[in-house]
């Protein structure tokens, strides 16, 4: 063998272990997890007839309607509705998960209008009139970090139902002030 290839062989062996160890990832970087779910029911889901992202408008209201402590105005319908259902799934209840992007103490959807309403929120609640859904980690009723809601939709065998919850402005404290008012939460779905 040439003196030029035993170099090369030579620098073969030492690089080896070290592009190895590169591989790897010596050091350890951090984990990541994959979760998922298996299930004999999938539905598409809708807000008002709309898939995806959906905006609910709430009706406009004056401060005066929220002066008082734990005051609430504008309480609106919005409809969780669902198609495309398994018929022979034994999964017939379809509920909703909720999750604020932004939530007070209370567990209501802060107010994230810039320069909007102050001493002002929006609580979901499980109908127009109904038990209010607290958005807070510590809420009985959180699951993975969404919040379950309200009774759901029972299929009763059927490819598709609706259920309507409902979205007011709240003023825990009282005074709230004139301004724009905007809240956010993700949604998902869930079956039993």
């Amino acid at each position: 063998m040439n003196s030029r290839l035993k170099k090369l062989l030579a620098l073969a062996i030492v690089a080896a272990p070290l592009a190895a160890s590169a591989a790897t990832g010596d050091p350890a970087l951090g984990t990541i997890t994959f979760q998922g779910m298996v299930t004999d029911q999938t539905c598409s889901a809708t807000i008002n007839g709309v898939s995806g992202n959906a905006t609910v408008a709430l009706p406009t209201v004056t401060a005066a309607t929220l002066a008082g402590a734990n005051s609430t105005a504008g309480a609106t319908p919005f409809t969780l509705g669902v198609t495309g259902c398994n018929t022979a799934s034994v999964q017939q209840t379809v509920l909703a998960r909720f999750q604020g992007v932004s939530v007070d103490a209370n567990g209501n959807l802060s107010n994230t209008a810039a320069g909007g309403a102050t001493n002002v929120a929006l609580q979901l609640m499980d109908s127009v009139g109904g038990t209010p859904i607290s958005l807070s980690a510590g809420a009985a009723n959180v699951y993975a970090g969404w919040n379950v809601a309200g009774q759901g939709i029972n299929l009763g065998g059927a490819a598709s139902g609706t259920h309507n919850y409902g979205v007011q402005y709240i003023s825990v404290p009282g005074g709230a002030t004139a301004g724009k008012v905007i809240g956010a939460t993700q949604y998902a779905i869930t079956y039993q």
